[in-house]
């Protein structure tokens, strides 16, 4: 069985590495990881790292779109190609390994119509039968309509199979009452949803509950380097602080993180423990220059040393 994973918004991402990178002045790249990316991909190669399996459902468009498929065939990522007008866009990653820290450059990816979208969502059905669950990640395309997500909340409804949600922005809301198994946001999207702001571990879990009244089953925040926490299925709060690591370049951790979690859950663990494995791969992920790539030696490794909140 299969993980089916909605990437609405995918894009060629390059990151490269630059020591004592500063703005205004010139650099030679001598390190760059060039991948299909942005957060479908990147959850989706988590996913094969974790011992899973995963297909991409994914619009393409223009060049891009085919040096993506390119990439993405390469490396062993199995996705569904819609192809629409326009061209797929490019994100740079441009990453200082001397601090961790990231400067990232996005473009916004080509606009489509509800003809565009009934094609996304048709390709996203006929895969439902063979899917294990569904995993909506990150942001959708301009010009999607608002409801889409709640349509793909709907058409999964319809042939039983649960839906995880890691995304944000007005289409997300229309879609919780019709009760995804698990919505993973982090603390500023899980703040928006609320309209407060979300500071602490306490804060989270506090979110956490009161999120699960706008329909999910459960719900996790995670919060950088403070770790991740949340609620299941039975109304058990849990959390866990990040280890602490080196860190190269935090880009896809959350992806990551996601990835762990949806392994391990789909598995048998009960979430807590599953979030847990999330959190230590999200931890190994930022041990790797490039997004969503990491060891899952280094996720073992690293679970061992996480504690609870």
């Amino acid at each position: 069985m299969t993980i089916l994973t909605l990437g609405a918004h995918p894009s060629l991402e390059k990151t490269f590495a630059i020591p004592g990178f500063e703005t205004g002045r010139a650099y030679r790249i001598r390190e760059a990881v060039v991948t299909a990316g942005s957060k479908g991909f990147n959850f989706a190669r988590g996913v094969r790292t974790m011992g899973g399996q995963a297909v991409v459902v994914t619009p393409l468009a223009g060049h891009t779109g085919h040096r993506v498929s390119e990439l993405a065939a390469a490396e062993g990522l199995a996705c569904a190609e819609v192809w629409v007008p326009g061209e797929t866009r490019q994100v740079i990653n441009l990453v200082n390994p001397e601090t961790g820290e990231n400067t990232e450059l996005i473009e916004n990816g080509p606009a489509i119509g509800p003809a565009e979208w009934g094609k996304i969502l048709t390709c996203l059905e006929a895969y439902l039968p063979q899917a294990r669950c569904v995993a909506v990640c990150g942001s959708l395309l301009p010009g999607t309509p608002v409801d889409a997500l709640a349509q793909v909340m709907a058409a999964a409804n319809r042939a039983g199979v649960p839906v995880v949600l890691d995304t944000y922005g007005p289409p997300l809301e229309p879609a919780l009452p019709l009760k995804p198994a698990l919505l993973k946001v982090n603390h500023r999207e899980a703040g928006d949803l609320l309209g407060r702001d979300i500071r602490t571990p306490e804060d989270a879990l506090q979110a956490a509950q009161d999120i699960t009244r706008l329909g999910p089953a459960a719900v996790v925040i995670s919060m950088a380097a403070l770790g991740a926490g949340g609620v299941d299925a039975g109304g058990e709060t849990f959390g866990w602080r990040a280890p602490a690591v080196k860190s190269l370049s935090a880009v896809g951790s959350g992806d990551a993180m996601l990835a762990g979690l949806v392994v391990k859950w789909l598995a048998g663990a009960p979430l807590r423990e599953a979030v847990r494995w999330g959190v230590a791969a999200g931890a190994a992920n930022t041990l790797v220059l490039g997004p969503g790539i990491f060891h899952r030696q280094d996720a073992a490794r690293l679970y061992a040393d996480i504690e609870a909140w």
